[in-house]
């Protein structure tokens, strides 16, 4: 049989044309003889070029430590390998390469035929399957990281549960299959006790049946049920729990166990208990609080409230203590209900004020009996613990019907105060709540006026009574309305007191004066100060301050005004004492009423007295108001006190008060009030 034979010219083109490179090269130099055409392609040298640069330039080995010849040796012992290694293209840029090399003797030469081939594709897949694995290990070192810190987490969760919480386990039919230390101690049961018991040998039988059926329907809906239960223990004692029970489910969704987690508030329900006793009892007395009057009073049809404060009740409080005044109060309580009774109900709303709630169709016979009390008491002094107490009362009725009814009974008592009325039954035709409505409409306008700057200075004159030389100014307070209108403080003084604006008129209005001393230095100004002025610390500091800052101008006048007895004297004589350091002058203003009599003329060391209108208003046609103007002026001279006029409005009465020698007037024949520019 004839064999066919490969035309090398065919051989060598299949070489040149294969899809690798191939290469020929001696072993003992490494000289290449041949390299295809692929190679040439691949690598952009000649073979030319490839031998004068040396195989080393273009062939990196992967073990950096390799070197090329070392490689040929290891061919020449083994004849054949599979060897890995990166080919450097002229233009710089790299690839891997895969070459199979076999050692084969030639005409008495080794030689390395080596096919190469391009694995780029294969290491970038090798490079993304081994990114893969490490991603994916360290996604699984993160998972199991994860894990071990739930675990750890769940572990000091269950630990703090089971520090801080009654824990138990039941399964889907309510029995018992875990209890934690808390249930055991709390309960006085152990474990093996109520291990595949029902909970309901906890229940206690204060516990309704319906709060446990809807407890179970709430459960078994598969919703959490949450609730307050009280409990049995074991010795037969109570305890209060905040419970919750959730159902536990596998995951199909099905219910297979309960857990229970709950708390023991035994202390706060009792707490709240206390509470709820002290909200609507009051335990001096043992009579009911504000808040049960109130909800009292809205389950009767027709009320009648009386309520009954003891008046000043807190001079017993500061001269005896407060336990003191406390017993007292106990007694006047049991009086109470001695008078009137059983079939009403009594009440102490705060400190010394009480109330008694009953049917209005008794109001004649309640208030007959309640004037009765009150004249009785008031005559009398309350007599206690070998202590003669004088106390009085001042009392109120009244028989509104709902939210009305206690507001109309205090709005009541406190006309009866205002007007010295021991009792007084409320009348919707006595205008009492338009009154209230009228003040607090006022003390919105005084918070317009303050905030706007519309509370103003207006001065009249004070003139020599001789030569009618205007020598002084009286400062007076005037509100300007949005309309322009000019309001004296008779109009919005007393709304202002009620609701507490009245320091803040005091310390606006002597910033003002001073204010106004700066541009007329030349004159002399008088600025009118209370009791309350000077109790108040604020305003007293305000005070010393604009006198310490103030700079050469005339000696201010403060006239303490004012209808009632001074009690607090020390404080008084202490602020005189403090304003006449820096040269300023007293004046006692109205000196004919309240408290303004010869001997609190000495003890407050005045410099200027200033006669009350009522004197010196009719003075021309009535001479007893004469003679008593003349023997104040006399007392005055004598102690060298100046006097000054007020209310002089006519050259009538001008005459008669110089004939009685008083060195200054004031009114409107001198001058009217009016802004000073």
């Amino acid at each position: 049989m004839k064999t066919e034979t490969v035309p090398l010219d065919l051989l060598y083109q299949l070489i040149d044309d294969s899809n690798d490179m191939i290469f020929i090269i001696r072993i003992e130099d490494g000289y290449i003889e041949y390299a295809n055409r692929h190679s040439i392609n691949s690598i952009g040298y000649t073979v030319a070029q490839m031998n004068e640069v040396g195989m080393e330039r273009f062939r990196h080995p992967l073990k950096e430590d390799e070197d090329f010849r070392q490689h040929l040796q290891e061919l020449k012992e083994k004849g054949r390998l599979t060897d890995y290694a990166v080919v450097i293209r002229k233009d710089g840029t790299e690839f891997p390469v895969e070459v199979n090399v076999r050692s084969v003797r030639y005409h008495g030469i080794d030689y390395n035929i080596a096919i190469a081939r391009d694995i780029t594709e294969r290491f970038e897949s090798e490079a993304k399957l081994i990114a893969m694995n490490e991603q994916l290990e360290k996604m699984v070192q993160e998972r199991t990281r994860q894990l071990q810190h739930h675990i750890a987490r769940l572990e000091s969760y269950k630990n703090a549960m089971d520090a801080n919480s009654i824990v138990s386990i039941s399964d889907v039919t309510g029995k018992i299959i875990y209890v934690n230390e808390n249930f055991c101690q709390v309960s006085g049961y152990s474990a093996d006790e109520v291990m595949g018991k029902q909970h309901n040998i906890l229940r206690h039988p204060d516990t309704p049946d319906t709060l446990f059926k809807e407890m179970w329907n709430t459960i078994r809906a598969k919703k959490i049920w949450k609730g307050v239960l009280k409990n049995r223990k074991k010795n037969g004692d109570y305890y209060s729990i905040d419970s919750a029970i959730l159902p536990i489910l596998d995951d199909q969704g099905e219910i297979v166990e309960y857990i229970a987690i709950r708390h023991e508030i035994t202390q706060l329900m009792e707490q709240k208990e206390k509470l709820h006793r002290q909200a609507y009892m009051d335990e001096m007395s043992g009579f009911g609080s504000r808040l049960r009057l109130i909800e009292d009073a809205r389950e009767i049809p027709s009320p009648l409230l009386s309520y009954i404060d003891i008046d000043q009740f807190n001079n017993i409080n500061d001269f005896y203590g407060l336990a003191f005044g406390d017993r007292v109060l106990q007694e006047f309580a049991k009086r109470l209900q001695s008078e009137f009774g059983t079939g009403i109900s009594y009440y102490r709303l705060h400190g010394d004020h009480f109330a008694i709630l009953t049917e209005e169709s008794r109001l004649d016979v309640c208030a007959d009996r309640l004037q009765a009390f009150i004249e009785r008491f008031n005559r009398q002094n309350f007599l206690f613990e070998g202590k003669e107490l004088t106390l009085r009362i001042t009392a109120s009725i009244s028989t509104e019907k709902g939210d009305k009814l206690l507001p109309t009974c205090d709005l009541a008592k406190r006309y009866a105060k205002k007007h010295q009325k021991t009792f007084v039954v409320y009348m919707p035709e006595m205008g009492l709540e338009e009154e209230v409505r009228a003040n607090m409409d006022c003390a919105v306008r005084v918070q317009h006026a303050l905030n706007e700057e519309r509370i103003v200075v207006y001065c009249q004159a004070i003139a020599s009574a001789e030569s009618l030389e205007v020598t002084k100014y009286e400062c007076l307070m005037r509100m300007i309305a949005q309309d322009g209108t000019v309001t004296t403080p008779f109009h919005f003084l007393e709304a202002a007191k009620h609701s507490k604006q009245y320091g803040e008129l005091s310390k606006r209005m002597i910033t003002k004066v001073f204010e106004l001393l700066e541009h007329h230095r030349d004159k002399s100004f008088s600025i009118n100060i209370t009791i309350d002025d000077i109790l108040n610390k604020e305003i007293v500091a305000l005070i010393m301050d604009k006198l310490s800052a103030k700079r050469s101008f005339m000696p201010v006048i403060f006239e303490l005004v004012e209808s009632e007895g001074i009690e607090n004297f020390k404080e008084v004589t202490d602020f005189i004492r403090q304003i006449k350091s820096f040269g300023s002058l007293l004046a006692i203003d109205d000196f004919g009423t309240g408290y303004s009599n010869f001997e609190y003329l000495l003890k407050l060391d005045a410099d200027i007295i200033k006669i009350d209108g009522s004197l010196i208003r009719n003075i021309a046609n009535d001479p007893t108001l004469e003679a008593i103007v003349g023997l104040i002026t006399n007392f005055a001279k004598q102690q060298n006190i100046q006097t000054v006029a007020e209310f002089v409005a006519s050259e009538k009465i001008l005459e008669k008060v110089r004939g009685a020698g008083i060195d200054f007037v004031q009114g409107y024949y001198i001058g009217r009030p009016e802004p000073l520019f």
